[in-house]
């Protein structure tokens, strides 16, 4: 055990077999890790190789600090680099969504069906007036048409913003005003541990009195009746619908998403970039040691940074099966989560 031990501290390892192939000593992680110190530019510019572009950048770091521009000139499509990058591969026929609801009902998706859900989403957005730069918000539960609407939103060149069903009305509210969407998109309601969440009165509350143009669009996930504000509500099935066209080149600055941090004072909203935030997610989901063959469950909401990051971006880059689910992790069960690992055969 003593001489185990000296060797995993001198930078050995103990690997299982199968993971072999995903393991990096310690002497190669120093390594890398003081490549990315001493020439940081340098080390995140070959990281950046590793997307698409549709036109390479002039200059690889601007500025610092929170007003830092990454990969100033380039230009890329982010939903080529998320989706259409799987067309005419293996990967288009796999599956990558497994969605499974708190009643124990499941969904799949293939990459080809998901992007024939995204091109449906985006068919909405287009026909109620979206357009590239303009905001979306999601205040729904992450099943597949909300994930599709997400991507969708950056298939039209639109940044998102998720927001947390378990936020109320005065949370809701301030993220509208902050963010002026053009489209806000719910369900009538959701189950949380066996009851109702009735997230369309909430977004009612929110909007009340608010001197705000935006469209709801409320897609059916319990079949509940709610209240439709003629003009400004409509079921998803209800909405005009217009040709959304080819996917939109951003430049590497561009907006890609919003998120507001920090509660104790007060939220600020942040807002990510295309090509630093991409760059960033592809190589950190790379080092996790995702790969198309895995299947995978991150058991964060999309309402939060690492559901951004880790489940509607980084596996669908990768090419991985990504499980979803919207539930409780003790409910009808303490032991959810474990079930649903053994179910899908989550590596």
């Amino acid at each position: 055990m003593k001489k185990v031990l000296e060797k995993l501290l001198n930078g050995g390892r103990i690997v299982p077999p199968t993971m072999k192939y995903k393991a990096i000593g310690f002497p190669e992680y120093k390594r890398i890790h003081s490549d990315s110190i001493r020439d940081l530019a340098g080390f995140w510019a070959k990281e950046a190789k590793q997307l698409i572009w549709e036109r390479p950048w002039d200059k690889v770091l601007v500025g610092q600090g929170p007003e830092s521009r990454w990969f100033v000139g380039g230009k890329l499509s982010v939903y080529r680099n998320i989706i259409e990058k799987h067309r005419n591969t293996w990967v288009w026929d796999k599956v990558a969504i497994i969605w499974e609801g708190e009643e124990e009902i499941a969904r799949v998706l293939t990459y080809g069906e998901l992007h024939d859900l995204v091109i449906s989403m985006s068919k909405v957005l287009r026909g109620l007036g979206v357009k590239d730069h303009d905001w979306v918000m999601l205040y729904a539960p992450p099943i597949p048409e909300v994930i599709a609407a997400a991507l969708a939103s950056v298939r039209l060149g639109a940044p998102f913003e998720f927001v947390f069903t378990g936020f109320g009305a005065y949370e809701l509210r301030g993220r509208l005003m902050n963010r002026r969407p053009r489209v806000l998109i719910t369900v009538d309601a959701f189950p949380r541990k066996g009851k109702p969440i009735m997230v369309k009165d909430t977004v009612d509350k929110a909007l009340s009195d608010l001197a705000l143009d935006v469209k709801v669009v409320v897609i059916p996930r319990l079949n509940i009746d709610v209240r439709l504000v003629k003009g400004r509500d409509y079921y998803l099935d209800e909405v005009p619908t217009m040709d959304p066209g080819e996917a939109y080149v951003h430049d590497a600055n561009d907006p890609l998403f919003g998120i507001h941090a920090g509660y104790d004072n007060g939220s600020r909203p942040l807002t990510h970039g295309v090509g630093g935030y991409l760059t960033q997610t592809y190589s950190t989901t790379r080092w996790m040691g995702l790969r198309p063959r895995d299947t995978y469950l991150c058991t964060v909401m999309p309402g939060w940074i690492t559901g951004i990051t880790y489940v509607l971006f980084g596996p669908f880059m990768v090419g991985s099966t990504v499980v979803i689910y919207e539930g409780g992790p003790d409910y009808p069960h303490w032991d959810r989560w474990w079930s649903i690992l053994e179910r899908y055969a989550v590596t």
